[in-house]
């Protein structure tokens, strides 16, 4: 009797031995992202790159917000230091509805709001000699439309404005523009490009036919 009353205790002091070690290794699992160092430019810097510098940038600013520099978020609660719960930016990319960040597209992945909560909670360190740069450059349906001015160098070259940029650009390589097509070559190449198909007979004798210079 008293052997078998000792081998239930030593079973059950085993089996809560194996409990406490599997709560204690669930537990430890669990913090083992708040007890590390988060590194900005290894794993915050390419989740802002990617999700949101095409809306706050410094030519794009939604919301007035910007998030290529450390200096706009340090107001209006946007990150607060130590207290990820507390900071607007954890708010907006954990939100739902209207409120939720990115507004379009795919949702930022479990793992990623994690690492940017620990880095919020561990200080939310950010290097300023490194992202004063944009991460990467500004898409080019976000830039304005402008019209740079005609290279001199190339002026005269062509009958387009164009042609200056490529004369410009060729000079720079130390190449020269190829002579001009002749006008069956033109209709030829005019042709294929819009139909996919060799011009008739007909259009190539109107066409060197028409000595308008613009034709």
């Amino acid at each position: 009797m008293g052997r078998a009353t000792g081998g239930r205790v030593l079973i059950v002091i085993t089996g809560l031995f194996l409990l406490l070690s599997g709560l204690d290794i669930s537990v430890a699992s669990n913090q083992s992202g708040k007890g590390r160092k988060i590194s900005f430019e290894r794993e915050i810097r390419p989740i802002v790159a990617a999700r949101c510098l095409g809306c706050h940038n410094g030519t794009r600013m939604s919301g007035g917000l910007r998030l290529d520099q450390p200096g706009g978020v340090q107001r209006d609660s946007i990150i607060v230091p130590g207290r990820a719960m507390e900071s607007r930016l954890y708010q907006r990319i954990t939100a739902t509805g209207d409120e939720k960040m990115p507004p379009s597209g795919e949702r930022l992945t479990a793992e990623q709001i994690d690492l940017i909560r620990d880095w919020i909670d561990a200080g939310a360190e950010w290097p300023v000699e490194r992202v004063q740069v944009p991460a990467e450059p500004l898409h080019w349906a976000w830039r304005p439309i402008i019209s740079p001015p005609v290279p001199s160098t190339g002026m005269g070259a062509g009958k387009n404005p164009v042609d200056a940029f490529i004369v410009e650009r060729l000079n720079r390589a130390g190449l020269k523009m190829s002579p001009e097509a002749d006008r069956r070559t033109l209709i030829r190449r005019l042709s294929f490009d819009l139909t996919g198909l060799p011009p008739s007979p007909e259009r190539v004798a109107e066409f060197l036919a028409d000595r308008d210079p613009q034709a």
